[in-house]
Order: C-alpha cells, then sequence, then structure tokens
C-alpha cells in the first residue's frame, strides 16, 4: 500500500530528493513520473487510476494533488513536497528551458516544439501564463496543514535532515542538487515583475513559512 507521495514541483530540488527516496525504499520506490507519464493515463475524472502505483510503497512525480487525490484520499498516504522562492523556482526553470534550446541533444522533441523560441528571455518566459504560480497549481485542492512535511530548497539540508528523522531513514545523503550554471542576470525590477506574476505563489509561499515556523529574510532579498 502506498504510505508517502512525494509531489514533485519543478525545480525544487525534486530529482535529488527522488535519489533519496530511491536510497531508502529501493524497488518500492517509483521511477520519478514525469507530466508526459502522467498526462495519457489519467481517467475521464482526471485522476491517476490506483492501479498505476499498486506495486509501490512511495510515488514520486509531477503530478498536481487533484490528479492523485483519489489515491491519497483511499490510502491516508503522508503527502510531502518542496518549495522554493517562486522568483528563483522561475529563473532556475528558465535556465532549464534555455540549457535545452541551446544543447537539442538532450531531447530533439522538445528543442522541435520550442526552436522558435531561442531569442526568448527572462521575462518573456516569466509572463506566459503557463509558466505563472506553478507551485499554487500543482498544490491546488490541499491545505498546507494537510501536508505531512513542506521542505525549502534553500535549506534542503537542514529539512531533509528534519524530515528523515520524522521517518525514522538510515540513508541521508548530502545534498547533491541539480543546479546547471546558466548565468541569468536579474534586477530588483525584474525580481518584482515576476512576482507580481506569481501572487499566488508568493502567498502559498509565506503561509507555508509560516507553517512552519520559519522566515525566509535569511535567504531571500
Amino acid at each position: 500500500m502506498i504510505e508517502l507521495i512525494s509531489i514533485h514541483i519543478p525545480k525544487t530540488a525534486g530529482t535529488s530528493f527522488h535519489r533519496l527516496l530511491q536510497d531508502n525504499y529501493g524497488n518500492l520506490a517509483s521511477p520519478a513520473w514525469k507530466r508526459r507519464d502522467i498526462l495519457p493515463i489519467l481517467d475521464d475524472s482526471g485522476s491517476v487510476p490506483a492501479t498505476a502505483w499498486q506495486d509501490y510503497q512511495v510515488i514520486h512525480g509531477h503530478f498536481h494533488y487533484q490528479e492523485i487525490r483519489s489515491i491519497h484520499q483511499s490510502t491516508n498516504a503522508r503527502v510531502i513536497c518542496w518549495l522554493r522562492h517562486p522568483v528563483d523556482r522561475v529563473i532556475s526553470n528558465y535556465r532549464f528551458f534555455r540549457h535545452r534550446l541551446l544543447h537539442p541533444e538532450l531531447n530533439p522533441e522538445v528543442f522541435e516544439l520550442n526552436r522558435h523560441r531561442i531569442e526568448e528571455t527572462l521575462l518573456e518566459y516569466a509572463e506566459r501564463e503557463e509558466n505563472r504560480d506553478r507551485m499554487s497549481q500543482f498544490l491546488a485542492g490541499i491545505s498546507l496543514v494537510d501536508l505531512f512535511f513542506i521542505g525549502f530548497q534553500e535549506r534542503y539540508d537542514l529539512d531533509l535532515a528534519f524530515l528523515a528523522e520524522k521517518l525514522h531513514w538510515n540513508q541521508v545523503n548530502q545534498a547533491n542538487l541539480n543546479r546547471i550554471q546558466m548565468p541569468v542576470e536579474v534586477n530588483m525590477t525584474e525580481r518584482r515583475m515576476i512576482e507580481e506574476w506569481n501572487r499566488l505563489d508568493m502567498s502559498l509561499y509565506h503561509q507555508a513559512l509560516a507553517v512552519r515556523g520559519l522566515s525566509s529574510t535569511e535567504w531571500n532579498p
């Protein structure tokens, strides 16, 4: 039976976290599900069928909570996720997007679909409707207080140690965050614009900090 559901919001240390899940649960941890894996199997209600996870104790992937709500409610599994300051998350997602365009061999299909956007700036990317408030989209339908754990990428090692203690894990490796080294200069005016386009995520982020009893002043401008 599923005991743990890890919602991987893009660019919030989910790839590194999945490796840790595999270290602790082995074959009982699912592969990292991507959107292209999830969308084709959704049923008429927009949910992932329970049969997709029958061999796993832990599931991890880019699924929206609404898509796994029925599984959560039927199993009472613990739901966890990692968040990141919305502006930094968007910038990181843009870096990833640009990296794929500049290196088409990594994913030729994605390159062909987006080659017309190769000169797209950060602000042009961030202003697109599909790139706004993505954390809120992933967590729509579940209250923050109903999450078993909310972690923050900015303090990944500290929060990972906290979670490992809660779950009695034996394997807890140091962070090996998947960072793409592609400089993107962002001034304060641009940061404020991205904040404005992500009002829901800004609110979600600060609510999550409050739930954890934390302050972001030590790591955010």
